[in-house]
Formats: structure tokens, sequence, C-alpha cells
């Protein structure tokens, strides 16, 4: 596969992460105000397609507490000794890259991490 096809993979990915888990991610106020700041942020680069401005980064947090995996792992009749469970994503990407992607026709990145 072609950098530029697994770089528009990755990006599809990450705000399909964002989408779809905004209302799993969003327990708390600062929760939601990170989740729906980077939200905007990846729209607003989207949307412009302009190369000029800050790059994408968003630190997100999810914590759920034992008692709700607990809850989950009950409903499956699975138990859970452990405590609370903490994930954590930093996503970066370059602005002028993702203007890049969607405005050139084929687009291949030098860096890809």
């Amino acid at each position: 596969m072609k950098e530029s096809a697994w770089r528009a993979l990755a990006l599809s990915l990450a705000i399909g992460l964002l989408m779809t888990l905004h209302s799993a991610l969003a327990d708390s106020t600062d929760e939601k105000q990170k989740i729906a700041r980077c939200a905007k942020d990846i729209c607003s680069i989207i949307v412009s397609k302009n190369a000029k401005g800050p790059d994408l980064s968003c630190d997100l947090t999810k914590t759920w507490e034992r008692e709700e995996i607990q809850k989950g792992a009950d409903a499956k009749s699975l138990s859970w000794g452990l405590g609370s469970a903490r994930c954590s994503v930093k996503l970066y990407a370059k602005r002028a890259d993702i203007a890049a992607a969607l405005t050139s026709p084929l687009y291949t990145s030098e860096r890809l991490s």
C-alpha cells in the first residue's frame, strides 16, 4: 500500500475514532471539552484545506472506573479482578500534510508515524 494511502487511512481512522467514541469518552466536563475541541480542530482543517495555521495536536484520556467495568463484565458473566482502566491517545498531524492530502490528486508524505 502506498504511503499516501496509509496516511489517508490513518487520518480517516482518527476522525472516525473521535466521532464514534465522542459520547463514550465524554464522562467529565474536561473530557467533553477536549474531545469537542479536537473534533472542531480536525473539521476546521478539513473544511478550510488551508496549510497555514497550527498543526493538529490532541491529548485525550478516558478512565473507566472499576465499578463501571464490573457492571459490563457481570452482564456477560465475566469477572473483573483489577481496578480502574485508563486509556490515552496523543493525536498529532502536521496541518500542511492534512491539507496536501486533501487537495492533491496524489500525495506522498515523507513522515509516517
